[in-house]
Protein backbone atom coordinates (compact mmCIF):
# COMPACT_ATOMS: atom_id res chain seq x y z
CA UNK A 1 0.00 0.00 0.00
CA UNK A 2 1.39 3.58 -1.12
CA UNK A 3 1.82 6.26 1.43
CA UNK A 4 0.15 9.65 1.59
CA UNK A 5 3.54 11.13 0.75
CA UNK A 6 4.04 8.47 -2.71
CA UNK A 7 -0.04 9.58 -3.52
CA UNK A 8 0.70 13.04 -3.41
CA UNK A 9 4.24 12.78 -5.51
CA UNK A 10 2.66 10.89 -8.08
CA UNK A 11 -0.40 13.08 -8.47
CA UNK A 12 1.99 16.17 -8.86
CA UNK A 13 4.00 14.64 -11.08
CA UNK A 14 1.24 12.80 -12.79
CA UNK A 15 -0.96 16.33 -13.76
CA UNK A 16 1.78 17.38 -15.99
CA UNK A 17 2.22 20.64 -14.17
CA UNK A 18 4.81 23.13 -15.69
CA UNK A 19 7.03 21.40 -12.53
CA UNK A 20 7.35 18.66 -14.40
CA UNK A 21 9.11 15.86 -12.36
CA UNK A 22 10.49 18.93 -9.96
CA UNK A 23 8.84 17.71 -6.95
CA UNK A 24 11.00 17.33 -3.78
CA UNK A 25 9.88 15.73 0.02
CA UNK A 26 10.79 19.14 2.06
CA UNK A 27 13.72 21.02 0.64
CA UNK A 28 14.91 21.01 -2.61
CA UNK A 29 19.29 20.75 -2.69
CA UNK A 30 19.59 20.72 -6.68
CA UNK A 31 22.16 23.02 -8.12
CA UNK A 32 21.64 24.83 -10.01
CA UNK A 33 18.02 25.03 -9.27
CA UNK A 34 15.75 24.39 -12.70
CA UNK A 35 12.74 26.92 -12.44
CA UNK A 36 9.62 26.07 -11.17
CA UNK A 37 9.87 23.00 -8.90
CA UNK A 38 7.97 22.14 -6.04
CA UNK A 39 8.30 20.77 -2.30
CA UNK A 40 5.75 18.72 -0.36
CA UNK A 41 5.53 18.10 3.21
CA UNK A 42 3.52 16.71 5.89
CA UNK A 43 3.42 19.44 8.98
CA UNK A 44 1.12 17.12 11.37
CA UNK A 45 -1.09 14.36 11.74
CA UNK A 46 -4.04 13.51 14.17
CA UNK A 47 -5.75 10.24 14.28
CA UNK A 48 -9.64 9.82 14.93
CA UNK A 49 -10.03 8.63 18.20
CA UNK A 50 -12.50 5.62 18.77
CA UNK A 51 -13.69 4.33 22.46
CA UNK A 52 -12.77 0.72 20.95
CA UNK A 53 -10.19 -0.53 18.11
CA UNK A 54 -7.95 1.02 16.63
CA UNK A 55 -8.34 4.32 14.35
CA UNK A 56 -8.89 3.53 10.83
CA UNK A 57 -8.61 6.61 9.48
CA UNK A 58 -5.48 9.75 10.40
CA UNK A 59 -6.01 13.46 9.38
CA UNK A 60 -2.77 15.16 7.78
CA UNK A 61 -1.64 18.47 6.20
CA UNK A 62 0.20 18.76 4.31
CA UNK A 63 2.36 21.54 2.97
CA UNK A 64 2.93 22.02 -1.22
CA UNK A 65 5.27 25.04 -1.75
CA UNK A 66 5.99 26.15 -5.33
CA UNK A 67 8.93 28.68 -6.23
CA UNK A 68 9.35 30.54 -9.77
CA UNK A 69 11.34 33.20 -11.15
CA UNK A 70 7.69 35.43 -11.39
CA UNK A 71 5.09 35.76 -9.28
CA UNK A 72 2.43 35.09 -12.38
CA UNK A 73 4.80 31.28 -12.98
CA UNK A 74 4.37 30.83 -9.30
CA UNK A 75 0.50 31.77 -9.72
CA UNK A 76 0.01 29.28 -12.81
CA UNK A 77 1.78 26.38 -10.61
CA UNK A 78 0.19 26.43 -7.71
CA UNK A 79 -3.49 26.24 -9.24
CA UNK A 80 -2.24 23.64 -10.94
CA UNK A 81 -1.15 21.87 -7.58
CA UNK A 82 -4.68 22.66 -6.59
CA UNK A 83 -5.95 20.75 -9.77
CA UNK A 84 -4.02 17.98 -8.76
CA UNK A 85 -4.39 17.69 -5.35
CA UNK A 86 -8.19 17.49 -6.65
CA UNK A 87 -8.08 14.01 -7.80
CA UNK A 88 -5.99 12.28 -5.05
CA UNK A 89 -7.81 8.40 -4.39
CA UNK A 90 -6.82 7.68 -1.35
CA UNK A 91 -9.18 10.69 0.29
CA UNK A 92 -12.36 11.17 2.29
CA UNK A 93 -12.15 14.64 2.31
CA UNK A 94 -9.30 16.48 0.56
CA UNK A 95 -9.54 20.16 1.47
CA UNK A 96 -7.19 23.18 0.70
CA UNK A 97 -6.98 25.06 3.83
CA UNK A 98 -4.80 27.96 3.51
CA UNK A 99 -2.81 29.55 0.15
CA UNK A 100 -0.26 32.08 1.01
CA UNK A 101 2.19 34.07 -1.00
CA UNK A 102 5.54 35.45 -0.33
CA UNK A 103 8.87 36.30 -1.85
CA UNK A 104 12.05 34.60 -1.32
CA UNK A 105 14.67 37.72 -1.05
CA UNK A 106 17.83 35.77 -0.46
CA UNK A 107 17.13 33.11 -3.65
CA UNK A 108 15.06 35.74 -5.34
CA UNK A 109 12.20 33.41 -5.98
CA UNK A 110 8.05 33.85 -6.28
CA UNK A 111 6.45 31.43 -3.34
CA UNK A 112 3.21 30.14 -3.25
CA UNK A 113 2.40 28.11 -0.05
CA UNK A 114 -0.56 26.09 -0.23
CA UNK A 115 -2.09 24.07 2.84
CA UNK A 116 -4.31 20.90 2.52
CA UNK A 117 -6.14 18.50 4.81
CA UNK A 118 -5.73 14.89 3.35
CA UNK A 119 -7.95 12.13 5.55
CA UNK A 120 -6.54 9.04 4.69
Amino acid sequence: MSTAHEIIYAALVAAGTDAGGRWFPIVNNSNPLVMPFGTYQRISQTPENYMAGAPALANARFQVDVFADSEADAQSLAVQVKAAMATLSLTLRNGLLLEADAYESEVKLYRVSLHFSVWS
